[in-house]
């Protein structure tokens, strides 16, 4: 597959800077597209009552915490889930958990959620 690949590129060039160029638009489009969300958003959320909306972003942030921590180490489920952009969104909507940087903070908020979501029920 690769060997057919690199023929194919060396045959014709101009198709991969073709496509080069027209990902690299699309990614631009994307990103636009992305920032214009995040804007409209926080003025949705604006209108939401704020301790529900924070409720719901831990509820999101231990979710997303658990998924990278099943069968691994605090240190690199930080790794990994900084790089998430789903992180980055909830980072945008609560100055709170952007806050949290290192893998002792993350372990804390982790726990802390952990034991509040499962007294609750």
């Amino acid at each position: 597959m690769i060997k057919k690949i690199k023929k194919e590129l060396l045959k014709n060039p101009q198709a991969l800077l073709e496509r080069t160029l027209e990902l690299e638009a699309e990614l631009i489009k994307l990103r636009k597209n992305y920032s214009r969300a995040i804007k409209y958003m926080r003025i949705a959320l604006r209108r939401i009552d704020p301790n529900k909306v924070r409720q719901q972003l831990n509820k999101e942030f231990y979710e997303l915490y658990k998924s990278y921590y099943h069968k691994s180490t605090h240190q690199k489920a930080t790794e990994q889930l900084l790089q998430d952009p789903s992180w980055h969104l909830y980072c945008k909507l609560d100055p709170m958990l952007a806050r949290l940087k290192t893998p002792k903070a993350f372990k804390e908020k982790f726990n802390s959620l952990k034991k509040k979501l499962t007294v609750k029920i």
